[in-house]
């Protein structure tokens, strides 16, 4: 699947692979002193009802940083 994001992130790796596409780790590179991670979801063959439930579940998850720099939701 490819992944296009703005500019502003840098990606980092693919960490996760699911039914309904990929989530991606990355750095927001306009997000103060080094950049703050954050987790990227491209959803494969989403009609708008799917795509804004997506969006709701996204606005729920809070990033924790793992010990191997890695955002854990």
């Amino acid at each position: 699947m490819h992944f296009d994001v703005d500019q502003r992130y840098s990606l980092i790796d693919v960490v996760g692979r699911g039914a309904y596409g990929v989530v991606c780790a990355a750095r927001d590179e306009l997000a103060g002193d080094g950049g703050e991670l954050v987790a990227i979801k491209k959803v494969r063959g989403a009609d708008a009802c799917h795509a804004e439930r997506e969006r709701e579940r996204a606005s729920v998850f809070v990033c924790v940083p793992s010990p191997a720099d890695r955002c854990v939701v």
